[in-house]
């Protein structure tokens, strides 16, 4: 929407408003510390867990104002000089000292409080490791600040900041909007926010006229700041019970204190509140509620601009968008026909790929020229299937970004890390498996949703197996094992690598996208073809590759999802955590199928009037939702953070019910806009890339996609009922179930709901 009409709405809605009442005074700046301070705390894990190695060390400290802008700015380009990529100083000492696996937390800085905070520390390490590491971060400072911090570490912090601040990420008017709000809510002008640029400026001709900036915050601000935490967390196997035991026991004794009347009035209030649940809200109040009606929003699909190519017989897809002076370059590699003692280290691969170093550089000067010259290098794995032929279409994602003036580097050092890796650095490959370990332990609770539906569904077929075994519990279990005996398996490790390297990285297995401006890609054309050829064409080993790139030759077809597939066992995952995470998926039908757009209209209609309602409403779980998958042809069930896993696995046996009594127009109506927004916001220039590679393997096109937008225009409860239903029911007799939750609650739940149960110990 053009400005000027938002402005010209603004102001007839504002017009005759006088000012209200000035806003509360912003809250007073906390009193320094006179010396710092220290702090122990406990986390659970599971009874009988393993505890070494399995603690949190942190040095944090309290700083300036999120409103001294300039001051708060440059705080945080020194802290990302100092820990933002594997060359920072301070990162560096801290991986290299063997104290811990995995620097923590991940984000240095915190800059949503009224005072920005810096913290430092390490996880997966020991208690008694707290001393050692405090001293190694003020020691490693005190050095910096007398030797002086590296000039070129500290630009390559301001090209990261400046690309941050500029890259268009989703969704980038919240953010625009968050950064002049964050300053206004604290007192400060919310213009400050969005002059993002002119502080840039400002903070390098600081830098110009001031030398010792760097040494000299470093003592104001860290070394010579006593308002300053040590903050330390170990594992207890015993803490979860006695969180359960003092729940209990105060519990009782609140009842204890209730008389007869007390305890009616609180029965009463109860029934009350569920009913209230329960009751939907009256026609006409709904009605008073402002929405769009489906006739208003675009009925086409949007297309993402894409024009193909070919180099030395490698598929080249490029994308011409307004990407802000930045351009993104991705490289696919196709692994489908990977021994599976290769295939299980694809995830350890991709970090060495991108994490190591390469073409004589070692992994710090590789880091410190992705930091000077990108916005980062990752890598990443996708499984799928082409939709009208079930091939598995698997893939080894190598991604980058960069401004679009260092669009040439972005390139080269994209080569060097695809045409030469090194995976001989032992000490450098130790630490990413430390590291890929400890991350893994810590997302357990965080992912917990994301786990249990990637463990529902890995008895569904090829694609969900891979997915589980690359982003799953299964990687955790990997990477666990993998961490225990390192040191004799590092040069086993090493040739493993090496094998995949020359197997996988070669032109025969390529597909090459790359987004941006057209000028920007039109100037990076000679480059990316010189990349290509700098590739072997093919590598040794079996495995045939198709020559339009799209996967192995001749390989046998997984097919869609069919319904009456052999049903994946009820699956637990006993994990110290006070609440639950479930989920249940059904093979139903994909996009190709005429069911697709009644299926993703039923999706809709059971997340927001009943799956929402039972688990999160009147269940108390932070979520529950319903999705259809469209490319995979299954429906997911999921709850997150939820106190009452026995009671949702039956909601989940609800849906049939629900779908077959209460899917009526109303009903549709109500969630018609939601099933069709998202194709209305425009996607990002990473987005477009991302997705359009992902439609050209699995063979989506816009016919297709049309088609089912058309339905979700035009199919009524009845033609929903008709077409969704009957896969609905056979879906639910292939359906695989996940929970993730401590052992007790898994158990009661297993007997109370008389469900053949597995349990895997993560925790």
């Amino acid at each position: 929407m053009p400005p000027r009409d938002n402005l010209a709405l603004l102001a007839r809605l504002l017009a005759g408003l006088q000012p209200g009442p000035p806003p509360p005074a912003v809250p007073a700046l906390q009193p320094p510390w006179p010396a710092p301070r220290e702090l122990q705390l406990r986390y659970p894990v599971a009874a009988g867990a393993e505890t070494a190695r399995r603690s949190f060390c942190v040095l944090a400290w309290l700083c300036c104002p999120v409103t001294e802008v300039a001051e708060a700015l440059w705080l945080q380009v020194l802290v990302e000089a100092l820990v933002g990529s594997a060359a920072g100083p301070l990162r560096k000492a801290l991986i290299d000292s063997g104290l811990g696996e995995d620097l923590y937390p991940p984000h240095a800085c915190e800059t949503e409080t009224l005072q920005l905070a810096v913290r430092f520390g390490l996880r997966g390490t020991e208690p008694e490791h707290a001393g050692a590491i405090e001293q190694l971060v003020l020691g490693t400072l005190a050095r910096l600040a007398e030797q002086g911090l590296d000039r070129e570490l500290l630009e390559a912090s301001l090209h990261q900041v400046e690309l941050a601040g500029r890259e268009i990420v989703p969704p980038f008017p919240i953010l625009l909007l968050s950064r002049a709000s964050r300053l206004w809510y604290y007192g400060a002008d919310p213009k400050d926010g969005l002059r993002f640029g002119e502080q840039l400026a400002a903070l390098r001709r600081r830098l110009a006229a001031e030398p010792d900036l760097p040494e000299r915050t470093l003592r104001r601000w860290l070394l010579d700041n006593p308002h300053r935490l040590r903050l330390v967390a170990r594992p207890d196997p015993e803490l979860f019970v006695e969180r359960e035991r003092a729940l209990r026991a105060r519990l009782a004794e609140l009842s204890a204190r209730l008389d007869a009347a007390e305890r009616q009035r609180l029965a009463e209030r109860a029934r009350a509140l569920r009913a209230a649940q329960a009751t939907p809200d009256p026609p006409a109040a709904l009605a008073r509620l402002p929405r769009l009606e489906p006739h208003q929003v675009p009925r086409a699909v949007r297309r993402l601009p894409t024009e193909m190519r070919e180099h030395a017989g490698v598929p080249i897809l490029e994308h011409p968008v307004f990407a802000n002076g930045m351009v993104y370059l991705g490289l696919a590699f196709d692994t489908a026909e990977l021994e599976e003692e290769l295939v299980a280290l694809l995830p350890l691969f991709g970090l060495a790929t991108t994490e190591m170093g390469a073409a004589g550089l070692d992994y710090e000067q590789m880091a410190r020229r992705i930091q000077r010259y990108t916005g980062g290098v990752w890598s990443e794995l996708v499984a799928g299937a082409e939709v009208h032929t079930g091939a598995p279409r698997e893939r080894l994602l190598i991604d980058g970004k960069a401004l679009a003036h260092n669009g040439h580097q972005l390139v080269a050092i994209v080569r060097d890390l695809v045409g030469a890796p090194d995976p001989h650095d032992a000490k450098r490959l130790g630490d990413l498996v430390r590291e890929a370990h400890a991350r893994a332990e810590a997302a357990l609770i965080p992912r917990g949703t994301r786990l249990a539906i990637l463990r529902a569904a890995r008895g569904l077929g090829r694609r969900f197996r891979r997915r589980e075994q690359w982003a799953g519990v299964s990687q955790l279990l990997f990477l666990r094992a993998l961490a225990a005996t390192l040191a004799e398996e590092l040069p086993q490790l090493i040739e493993r690598l090496e094998t995949l390297g020359r197997r996988l990285l070669v032109r025969q297995r390529l597909l090459v996208s790359v987004a941006g401006d057209p000028q920007s890609i039109a100037a990076l054309r000679a480059e990316i073809d010189a990349l290509i050829e700098a590739l072997p064409a093919a590598g040794g080993g079996s495995g045939a590759v198709a020559p339009d790139g799209r996967g192995p030759a001749g390989t046998a077809a997984s097919g869609p999802v069919a319904a009456g597939a052999e049903r994946a066992a009820t699956e637990g995952i006993a994990i110290a955590s006070e609440v639950a995470f479930a989920a249940r998926l059904l093979p139903v039908a994909p996009i190709t199928s005429e069911a697709a757009p009644a299926l993703e209209l039923l999706a809709h209609v059971l997340s927001l009037d009943y799956l929402y309602q039972r688990i999160r409403v009147q269940g108390g779980a932070y979520g529950g939702w319903c999705q259809y998958g469209q490319e995979d042809g299954v429906l997911v069930m999921a709850s997150y953070r939820d106190p009452h896993l026995e009671e949702t696995l039956q909601v989940f046996d609800g849906v049939w019910a629900f779908a077959r009594e209460r899917l009526d127009d109303a009903a549709l109506e109500a969630v018609r806009l939601g099933a069709l927004a998202p194709g209305l916001r425009p996607p990002s220039p990473a987005e477009v890339l991302s997705t359009a590679r992902r439609r050209w393997l699995l063979g989506i096109d816009d016919e297709l996609r049309q088609r089912l937008r058309d339905g979700l225009f035009e199919l009524d409860a009845a033609a929903v009922r008709r077409l969704a239903l009957p896969v609905l029911e056979q879906g639910l007799a292939a359906a695989g179930t996940a929970a993730l939750a401590a052992r007790e609650r898994l158990l009661a739940a297993a007997r109370a709901l008389q469900l053949p149960l597995t349990i895997t110990e993560a925790s």
